[in-house]
């Protein structure tokens, strides 16, 4: 049985792949506001943050339990 290979002659094919699994984990701005929350209410507790930033308490538990799910990955 003969195998092909899809992206044989293609131009830049190989780039694109590794551009791909460059970015794939990238943390992206909304990401990095979350963390910079979290780690201010572990630091200065909940009337703090909720004080510092417009935010909801129930969106800080949220924020936790998905980060406690999701093993560390925002």
């Amino acid at each position: 049985m003969r195998t092909f290979n899809i992206s044989k002659g293609i131009k830049g094919w190989r780039t694109l792949e590794n551009d791909v699994l460059r970015f794939r984990y990238m943390i992206n701005a909304e990401a990095l506001r979350k963390a910079k929350i979290l780690t201010f209410w572990q630091k200065h507790g909940l009337s703090a943050t909720l004080d510092a930033y417009e935010i909801k308490r129930s969106t800080l538990y949220l924020w936790k339990k998905n980060l406690v799910e999701g093993k560390g990955k925002l």
